[in-house]
């Protein structure tokens, strides 16, 4: 029992890792889920209300380039990235032995889900993750609650007339709550510009 005590308080106690975003949509990650401490910096669209859902509090953080070398100058332990940042910066990261996790752009809600535990595990945060993941759940339990009161015929559309089908993660969120979105009608299975008269 001494022994295994002891064993137990020697046991070095591991550090949490300090991250670099370099993505806004790791960016929302990082804010939720680790300590304000760990984050060394964030994308340049933090702080970007149209970009950011978090670009208040973005502003409490490092704003870096995009590029490898400030990311560089900060040393962080891991930096955090999607596949559309930039693959120059990803691939001289890489090369200077920087430890590099890209997150899969979002295209379900199950992707979503991932995303989150995934970030969990590299903030050292899975139960945050959990509870996030538990939060998530609970709101569209309530957008599925209020949608069916009064099922609604839905078209989502974006600057300059750009509408959202059924294959992306909105079109995925709006058929999960009952929401029938009418893209279809439109022919539009991702994503695609329609001219006003059509919409």
């Amino acid at each position: 029992a001494f022994a295994a005590a002891t064993a137990g308080a020697a046991a070095p106690v591991q550090a949490a890792p300090r991250i670099a975003s370099i993505n806004v949509c790791t960016d929302q990650l990082v804010m939720a889920l680790a300590d304000p401490a760990q984050i060394a910096g964030l994308s340049p669209y933090a702080r970007d209300p149209e970009s950011s859902w978090l670009a208040e509090r973005a502003k409490a953080f490092r704003r870096l380039s995009g590029e490898a070398e400030d990311v560089l100058m900060l040393r962080p332990d891991v930096v955090v990235a999607a596949p559309f940042t930039r693959r120059a910066t990803r691939a001289m990261l890489k090369r200077q032995g920087v430890r590099v996790v890209e997150f899969p752009v979002a295209q379900s809600l199950d992707d979503v889900r991932n995303n989150l535990r995934l970030m969990g595990e590299v903030a050292g945060h899975p139960d945050r993750a959990s509870v996030e993941i538990a939060r998530f759940d609970a709101a569209l339990q309530r957008a599925r609650a209020a949608a069916a009161r009064q099922p609604l015929r839905v078209l989502a559309v974006s600057r300059r007339g750009w509408i959202t089908g059924q294959h992306s993660l909105l079109g995925a969120l709006l058929a999960a709550v009952g929401l029938d979105n009418v893209a279809d009608q439109l022919g539009v299975a991702a994503g695609g510009y329609q001219p006003l008269e059509a919409i």
